[in-house]
């Protein structure tokens, strides 16, 4: 709670923007690498998404196609889940943070695999 009172009373808005997007960006990489710990333990794919679910409180995953991915329909953050932050402005920048990250994740992804390919 002081850390939020902090930023608050310390920080003007863009500030504030940029630390939630960050603190977006941070989660969806701790998201991701909470789902390789788990891939190490399931059994299969199924067990895999029932982990997930489990562990990971932002939506239901599932897999579409070739993909399994979550829309997050709730957030996992304990600042925003006990209400100590809540508006639209919050819940955009931190889905803002979590969004770039996939991107650059994507981009990266894509040169790795036309390397690959060279």
């Amino acid at each position: 709670m002081a850390v939020v009172q902090g930023i608050k009373t310390h920080t003007d808005k863009d500030q504030q923007a940029k630390i939630l997007e960050m603190c977006g960006y941070s989660c969806a990489h701790y998201d991701l690498q909470k789902v390789r710990s788990l891939k190490s333990k399931a059994k299969d794919e199924k067990e895999l998404l029932k982990l997930i679910n489990e562990h990971i409180p932002c939506g239901t995953w599932i897999r579409e196609k070739n993909i399994i991915h979550s829309r997050c329909t709730t957030c996992g953050c304990p600042l925003i889940r006990y209400a100590i932050l809540r508006n639209l402005r919050i819940d955009f920048m931190i889905t803002l943070g979590r969004k770039r990250f996939h991107e650059k994740r994507d981009r990266r992804e894509s040169r790795s695999g036309k390397e690959a390919s060279s």
